[in-house]
């Protein structure tokens, strides 16, 4: 039983310190799928965007900042404006 309750405590440690460090954000996504763009066009979105979710899973390309999806060529979307 007490190994139970110290795995368990293991992980929740784990996860906060992902949270704390930046590895996860609060949507549970990895600080570089901040963005989602795709590959037959050249507009971002925030993942959440009704747009974003039309593009196929083969398709997706992610980045972490604007910023990095404007340095390769993207633009912001103008329903989401991520």
């Amino acid at each position: 039983m007490k190994k139970k309750r110290l795995m368990c405590v293991i992980g929740v440690v784990l996860i906060l310190l992902l949270c704390s460090c930046g590895g996860i954000d609060e949507t549970g996504l990895t600080m570089e799928e901040n963005y989602v763009g795709s590959v037959n066009s050249d507009i971002y979105h925030d993942p959440e965007c009704q747009w974003a979710n039309r593009i196929k899973e083969d398709n997706e390309i992610w980045f972490a900042s604007a910023e990095e999806a404007e340095d390769e060529g993207y633009r912001a979307c103008h329903i989401c404006n991520p």
